[in-house]
């Protein structure tokens, strides 16, 4: 019985040793759990030259291998601070590698710039890239997009679009790139230039297919030129009188007097004439091409007709509108088109809030517009539509109107290019 008990105390000691010691493992490895990951790559990367000679001519073969362990380390650095350091020290080894994968490049931007945004490592990347491959447009490309959305550096956009255009086969996209760049800076004129000009080339080059795209361009790129020359008026006037004007105010006032504008009656009938007789007929000589686009630009005393005044008669012209805009001034002066669409977005907009407030009060309709959209409303009663009519408001058949037009929900569909 003694030596039976004392196996038992023996036994019941051992359980509770190890019981303990299980959980004391149990606490620890949940301690280390909250402690915030690092990692630690553990290949370590000489020099370049280092590599290079112990690869013994397979300098290719090394440096696809690199790639691959370039991208696992991505996948498991990409939140540590020093992420950025590493990634360009695999980047320079596989690049002085074999500095002809273009692929490299792509990720490294992609590693470095759209996840830590580290401008400067991405331009010497891009650079580096454009060195090595000057004739290949996919990494000027990728240049350009990065200093685009992530840079905002326009300038430096356009000189990563005029080194894509280097390469014989970049796609024509990119020739409507810097186009776009010059409305955004505020160089209305050389964007009217150079889609006109690229407009008919296309119709010479029997080229069809772009003629949408390239007719939406320079309407865009004319339009903008007439909102900034409205848009600087308009300031103008409410500097001077703390009132918005409306654009037959200004233009009664003089304020557009020598004025210099497109004359889209006629870009819009050379662009016709063109399609007309010679579509598909060459090339035009540059000083006749220089002529014909000089020709399209004016000096007016008053407001000429507009890009979109050709799409449905009942809308001419444009409109000042401050308030929906207020928080971007360079959006509040729009074509009537325009406007006029808005306010039929506007209106669907309303409308699917109209049916959750109704699932939610048993199909009964707001009684008032602060019942359904709160302090939102008051862009709808404190304010006029673009067109001076006043937003109106029928509970009986929770429909939001204008004094202005009897219907906007068609406005939405309206089809503006």
């Amino acid at each position: 019985m003694k030596r039976w008990g004392s196996f038992t105390a023996l036994l019941a000691v051992t359980i509770a040793l190890l019981g303990g010691a299980m959980r004391l493992q149990s606490e620890q490895i949940f301690r280390w759990r909250l402690i915030p990951f690092k990692f630690r790559d553990t290949l370590y990367l000489p020099s370049s030259e280092y590599v290079r000679a112990v690869s013994v001519g397979y300098d290719v073969f090394m440096s696809d291998f690199l790639w691959l362990r370039m991208i696992q380390v991505f996948a498991a650095s990409w939140t540590t601070p020093d992420s950025p350091e590493t990634m360009k020290h695999y980047f320079d080894i596989i690049t002085d590698l074999n500095p002809y994968n273009t692929d490299v490049y792509k990720f490294a931007i992609l590693a470095v710039g759209e996840e830590h945004k580290r401008h400067e490592m991405v331009k010497e990347i891009v650079n580096k890239g454009i060195q090595h491959n000057p004739l290949d447009y996919h990494i000027p490309y990728e240049g350009a997009s990065y200093a685009f959305m992530s840079m905002e550096d326009l300038d430096q956009a356009k000189l990563y679009v005029r080194m894509a255009k280097l390469d014989p086969n970049y796609p024509d996209f990119i020739d409507r790139w810097e186009g776009y760049f010059d409305i955004r800076q505020g160089r209305y004129e050389a964007a009217y230039s150079k889609f006109f000009r690229e407009y008919i080339e296309a119709i010479l080059a029997d080229n069809p297919q772009l003629f949408d795209i390239l007719r939406t361009q320079l309407n865009r790129a004319m339009d903008e030129w007439f909102k900034s020359v409205i848009r600087e008026a308009a300031v103008a006037w409410h500097d001077r009188t703390g009132q918005w004007p409306t654009v037959d105010e200004l233009n009664a006032a003089g304020a557009f007097q020598g004025v210099r504008l497109p004359d889209v009656q006629f870009v819009r009938g050379a662009l016709q004439t063109a399609i007309e007789h010679d579509q598909g007929s060459g090339q035009l000589p540059p000083e006749q091409m220089d002529a014909l686009i000089d020709r399209g630009v004016k000096t007016f005393d008053f407001l000429p007709l507009a890009p979109y005044d050709f799409i449905d008669p009942r809308y001419q012209g444009y409109v000042i509108w401050p308030y929906y805009y207020e928080d971007n001034p360079e959006r509040f002066v729009l074509a009537e088109i325009k406007a006029a669409q808005t306010m039929g977005l506007l209106a669907s907009s309303v409308e699917s809030r109209i049916q959750a407030y109704r699932d939610a009060h048993r199909g009964q309709c707001p009684p008032t517009l602060e019942a359904l959209l709160g302090e939102e409303a008051a862009l709808f009663t404190e304010h006029r539509d673009p067109f001076g009519g006043q937003w109106t408001w029928d509970p009986a058949t929770c429909q939001l109107g204008s004094t202005s037009f009897p219907s906007l929900i068609e406005l939405g569909q309206l089809d503006v290019r």
